[in-house]
């Protein structure tokens, strides 16, 4: 399901558009920090916007939501007359679990060129979580009845399915599967973040950097995980800064 931010242009002129995806460990979404304020601040800014709410809870519901992401592009663009923006003009991002399942329309394996849909401008990933193996690294250090695996297994069943291994989760690792043709990125996380490591936003950072793809990554020295538009924060500005990005092309 998507959710319509028309953008408040003069006289009907049609908008390039944002989808913006909220991430929640695919067990639930983070629908307003992490959807709906960011898609007011781009309708503000003169675009129209769409959140994206896709399936949560199944084991493995990654696969599904990709889906759901697809259907949802092909959807915007087939009506992009009555939704008054610009076909093939966007640009998509998400936060956490939503920026894992955002990156993938990038992927060599679920993205944009084997399902038909236009590439995106650019792409925006908030505290990404893409090291699978990272996750399963931590995952399995962990003793039975702590806490913090039982927390991490919850995602990776999500990703992987309900008996994850290292070679279920492999296809779900964004850098593996990426080219030099990766919509051009911006990357935003905390260093203090206690839920996605910011290694993960690092990873990514020099794999863009090997493949010589545009990307701007901005890393805070405070504010955790979740902070959406970052008021307050070192990284404030950023959304701002990530649409400048993408408009400078």
């Amino acid at each position: 399901m998507v959710v319509d931010f028309p953008a408040k242009t003069q006289n009907s002129v049609p908008s390039p558009y944002v989808i913006v995806i909220p991430g929640g460990a695919f067990n639930r979404q983070w629908g307003f920090i992490e959807g709906q304020a960011i898609a007011a601040r781009l309708n503000n800014m003169g675009y129209t916007a769409f959140v994206l709410y896709y399936r949560v809870k199944q084991e493995p519901v990654l696969p599904l939501a990709i889906l759901d992401m697809v259907n949802a592009i092909k959807d915007i663009e087939r009506n992009h007359k009555s939704y008054n923006i610009i076909p093939g003009e966007y640009m998509i991002g998400g936060f956490s679990a939503g920026a894992t399942l955002a990156g993938e329309i990038g992927s060599e394996n679920f993205g944009y060129k084997v399902n038909g849909i236009p590439k995106p401008q650019a792409i925006f990933l908030g505290y990404t979580a893409v090291s699978m193996k990272e996750f399963y690294g931590i995952y399995s250090s962990l003793p039975d009845g702590h806490p913090g695996r039982e927390s991490i297994a919850t995602f990776l069943r999500r990703v992987g399915g309900p008996c994850f291994t290292e070679e279920t989760l492999a296809p779900f690792a964004l850098p593996s599967h990426i080219g030099s043709d990766f919509p051009k990125t911006y990357i935003v996380a905390n260093e203090d973040d206690g839920t996605v490591p910011v290694s993960n936003s690092r990873l990514m950072d020099r794999c863009l950097t090997g493949l010589n793809v545009p990307h701007i990554t901005k890393i805070g020295t405070r504010g955790g995980h979740s902070f959406g538009l970052g008021n307050g924060l070192p990284v404030e500005g950023w959304l701002e800064e990530a649409v400048k990005f993408w408009r400078e092309s």
